[in-house]
Parts: C-alpha cells; sequence; structure tokens
C-alpha cells in the first residue's frame, strides 16, 4: 500500500517535473558547451606550447598505462585463465592466477585511485547531459527512490499501465456494448409498447418533419439564408420548366393546326363546286 501511494504522489509530479528538468537539462547542457568553447578559446588566443607538452606528458603516460593494462588483462583472461579460450566460465591455472592477483593488486591501487577521479568527472556529466531524462536515475539502484524526479517517472508508468492495460481494455469495452445493447433494446421496447397503446395521439410525419426543419433553422440560423437561397432556386427551375413545357405543348398544337393534308386545296375546290352544281 505504501508503494501504492508513492506511485500515486508521483503520478501527481510527473508533468511539472519533467518541464522542470527538460529546463535545467537544456541550462546546463548550455552552460557546458558554452565552458569548454571558452576554455578552447582561451587556450588558443592566450596559450603556449609549453604548458600544453607539459599536460600532454603527465596525462599520456597514465592513459597509456591504463590502456595497455586493459588489454593485457583480457588477453590473460582469455588465453590463460579461462578454459577454451574464454567459451566457458570456468578458471585455469589457478596457482599462476593467485600470483598474479597479489603483484597486480598494488598497480590497481594506483590505477583504482585515477579511476575514481575519472568515475567522479563523468558522473558530473552524464548527470548534466541526462538531467531532462527521468527515467534515468545517477544515484544509482539502492538510491533510486532518494530521487525525486524517478520516484515521479515510476509513478507515472506504474499508473499509465495499470489504467493502460490491452486486455482490460477490451474487456470493459465489450461488457460496456452489452450494457448500451440491453438498454437499446430496453427503449426500443418501450417505443414499440407506447406506439400500440391506441391512446397515444398519432402525429403526422409531415408536423414532425416541420417542428425538426424549425428547430434545426433556430439553432443554425445561417441555414435560413442557404435555405431561401436554394428554395429560390428551385422556384426559378419550376417556373422554367413549366415554360418549356408551354413552348412545346404550344408548338405541339400548331403542328397539329397547319398539319398538311394529302388532298390539296384546287382538289377541294373541285369538289366544292361539283357539289354546287
Amino acid at each position: 500500500k505504501s508503494k501504492y501511494l508513492s506511485y500515486t504522489t508521483g503520478n501527481f509530479h510527473f508533468a511539472g517535473f519533467f518541464i522542470g528538468y527538460v529546463i535545467w537539462g537544456y541550462i546546463l547542457t548550455a552552460v557546458f558547451a558554452f565552458i569548454v568553447c571558452i576554455c578552447i578559446d582561451a587556450f588558443m588566443t592566450y596559450g603556449s606550447v609549453m604548458f600544453l607538452e607539459k599536460i600532454l606528458k603527465s596525462i599520456i603516460p597514465v592513459l597509456l598505462l591504463i590502456i595497455f593494462k586493459q588489454y593485457l588483462n583480457k588477453l590473460l583472461a582469455r588465453y590463460a585463465f579461462l578454459q577454451h579460450y574464454g567459451d566457458v566460465l570456468a578458471i585455469n591455472n589457478r596457482r599462476i592466477l593467485m600470483i598474479f592477483l597479489y603483484f597486480n593488486f598494488f598497480l590497481d591501487s594506483f590505477l583504482g585511485f585515477i579511476s575514481s577521479i575519472i568515475r567522479i568527472i563523468q558522473s558530473v556529466i552524464g548527470g548534466c547531459l541526462y538531467m531532462s531524462r527521468l527515467d534515468y536515475s545517477p544515484m544509482g539502484r539502492k538510491l533510486e527512490t532518494f530521487d525525486s524526479g524517478f520516484s515521479a517517472y515510476c509513478g507515472f508508468i506504474h499508473i499509465e499501465a495499470v489504467h493502460r492495460n490491452s486486455i482490460m481494455l477490451v474487456v470493459v469495452g465489450h461488457l460496456y456494448s452489452a450494457m448500451k445493447a440491453k438498454q437499446y433494446l430496453a427503449k426500443s421496447s418501450t417505443l414499440i409498447v407506447k406506439s400500440s397503446n391506441p391512446r397515444n395521439k398519432d402525429y403526422s410525419s409531415k408536423a414532425i418533419r416541420k417542428w425538426h426543419l424549425t428547430v434545426l433553422l433556430l439553432r443554425n440560423p445561417r441555414l435560413t439564408f442557404l435555405r431561401k437561397h436554394a428554395l429560390l432556386l428551385l422556384q426559378n427551375e419550376d417556373k422554367q420548366v413549366k415554360a418549356l413545357n408551354r413552348a412545346t405543348r404550344l408548338s405541339y398544337s400548331e403542328q397539329q393546326r397547319h398539319r398538311f393534308s394529302l388532298i390539296s386545296e384546287n382538289d377541294l375546290e373541285h369538289a366544292w363546286q361539283k357539289n354546287i352544281n
């Protein structure tokens, strides 16, 4: 339960801590880069070759000794002190190994002192560079809980994992859909019962549509202008269609009136005169 409380409180602080750590990370990185650039510029402007030679003479032998010692240890471990050339973690030549460890103790004491200084420098540089990352704690495994940023990150991850479990989401979604389906069936059954009841009033579909239209226009006043424009266009189109229909009817009637006959006018006059005589 205490862990749950710490996770919850860490989740509370995650967002704010994240912003603060990111800002400090950028500031420290910028300051570190600025100091390095100033040192390089000052050395190039005011430095001397003799000073650089002294620094290199004091640093290079130590670095060469450390590198040589590391490669020597790897070679001895592979070909002298492990069986099957390092493929199996089993010691070989134990007496020689004990003698080597005895004489190696004095040299490693000096190298350990130098390595501790390098460790401090590396931890400072790494802490500055990784300041904006809450998932990385420079304090180590045993002291991670003392890092408030890392504890906030752990709380956020645990809360997110608990409430974003895929199996849980699928089950809850299935239950929710089943509940909604039951509610829909219950509502539909009540509507069917109400519609089957003769006491209920029978509203016409036209009235319902008109009410829906009025509500829609009241909630969206811009649609009234568009509707008026659309109605005017429809009226104009209807008028044009009616005018075309009238024109076609008149032309058809005129064609029927002035239809050509198979008997000419001269034949009709001759027939009329014969009837008179």
